[in-house]
């Protein structure tokens, strides 16, 4: 996949725009995975894509919560479990679920995602 310049920067500038979002209230991916989809990526490939920059945008929110004493750590006993097994349920499901039949549903998600905004 051959992308231009304009397109390079306009991905950089959703990244950014989508990482201060997921980092502050989540939903960045509102953003990020139809640009991905619009641009010519497959649609699981562009879920993939995308989960790399929302762990990796957790991973740096977490640490900078906490470091200055944001985030109670102690919450996160109650959770755990139930994040890991939603986790693996959700990175099975993908990764079984046909390309053309993810793409309607990762657009449907962004459908209902923007309803509840306005």
């Amino acid at each position: 996949m051959d992308i231009s310049l304009v397109q390079a920067l306009i991905l950089m500038g959703l990244g950014l725009t989508a990482g201060i979002i997921n980092t502050l209230a989540g939903g960045g991916s509102n953003l990020t995975v139809p640009a991905l989809m619009m641009l010519g990526l497959p649609a699981d490939i562009a879920n993939a894509t995308n989960r790399v920059g929302v762990f990796l945008q957790t991973v740096v929110g977490v640490k900078g919560f906490s470091k200055h004493k944001k985030l109670p750590l102690t919450d996160f006993k109650s959770i755990i479990i139930p994040l890991f097994i939603g986790a693996i349920v959700g990175s099975a499901s993908a990764s079984f679920i046909p390309a053309y039949f993810l793409k309607y549903l990762l657009l449907l998600e962004q459908c209902f995602q923007w309803q509840r905004l306005f």
